[in-house]
């Protein structure tokens, strides 16, 4: 080898070494960013679980709890009764309940004249 390939390998060395340990030290961080990314994903999706395990246990507490009190309760029926009642009698009919045959018989529902109108 000659003097001129040594010296100018030894400036080229010089020269690339820190460029490389540059890039590779960009490379390194650019891989423990991913790691930590997908570490804080990864404890994301473990906390999403554990609120949904939680959310599920509450739901079915709840549901429990209040087929329990269900069970005992009167209100339902009670507003079975106080809405179901009116909308039967209104399909029901009874003796003298239209207007039409009220009418006929003269009661109340006829429509009176003024004095002197014909």
């Amino acid at each position: 080898m000659s003097l001129f390939s040594k010296l100018v390998g030894s400036v080229v060395g010089t020269v690339t070494t820190p460029v490389f340990d540059f890039m590779k030290l960009r490379v390194e961080e650019r891989y423990k960013i991913r790691i930590r990314r997908m570490e804080l994903q990864d404890a994301l999706h473990q906390r999403q679980m554990e609120l949904a395990k939680q959310g599920l246990t509450a739901d079915m507490n709840w549901e429990q709890t209040f087929a329990e009190q269900a069970a005992t309760s009167w209100k339902d029926e009670y507003t079975l009764l106080v809405v179901s009642i009116p909308a039967i009698l209104a399909f029901i009919r009874t003796r003298g309940s239209t207007v039409r045959q009220s009418s006929r018989k003269g009661s109340s529902l006829s429509p009176k004249r003024p004095a002197g109108i014909r």
